[in-house]
C-alpha cells in the first residue's frame, strides 16, 4: 500500500511539473489583440525619433525605471517623455507596465519645481 502511495505522488509530482511547463509555454503566445514582435519591431524606430534629440535621455530612463535613480532625468528629456504616446513606452520597456505613470509623474513633479524656482513667477507672486 506505501509503494502505490509513493508511485501515485511520483504521479502527481510529475503532472504538477508538465502544468508548470506547459502554462510557461503559453505565456509567451500573444493575447489576442496584442502586437506581434513584427509589428512591434516596426514601430519602434518611430518611438526612438523623438529620444534622439536629447543625449542620454533614453539611457537615464532606462536608469530610473531599472535602478530607481530618477535625478539624472533631465528636464530636456522630460519634454520629450511627456511629448510621446504611452504605447511607446510600452514598446521600448515592455516589462514595466507602469514605466509611463512612473516617468511622467516624476517629469511632471521637476516642471513643478522648475516653475516655482522661475523668477518672473516668483516676482509674480511674491506677497506684499
Amino acid at each position: 500500500m506505501a509503494r502505490i502511495s509513493r508511485q501515485v505522488h511520483a504521479i502527481l509530482l510529475a503532472l504538477a511539473c508538465m502544468e508548470a511547463l506547459v502554462l510557461c509555454g503559453f505565456a509567451r503566445d500573444n493575447p489576442v489583440g496584442t502586437l506581434t514582435d513584427d509589428q512591434r519591431n516596426a514601430a519602434i524606430p518611430d518611438c526612438l525619433a523623438p529620444f534622439r534629440t536629447v543625449v542620454g535621455c533614453l539611457d537615464s530612463i532606462n536608469d530610473a525605471l531599472s535602478r530607481g535613480d530618477f535625478l539624472h532625468i533631465a528636464p530636456d528629456c522630460c519634454k520629450v517623455v511627456t511629448s510621446i504616446d504611452k504605447e511607446c513606452f510600452s514598446f521600448l520597456f515592455p516589462m514595466s507596465s507602469s514605466a509611463p505613470s512612473i516617468i511622467v509623474g516624476f517629469c511632471d513633479i521637476i516642471e513643478r519645481k522648475k516653475a516655482a524656482r522661475h523668477p518672473l513667477l516668483n516676482e509674480a507672486f511674491k506677497h506684499p
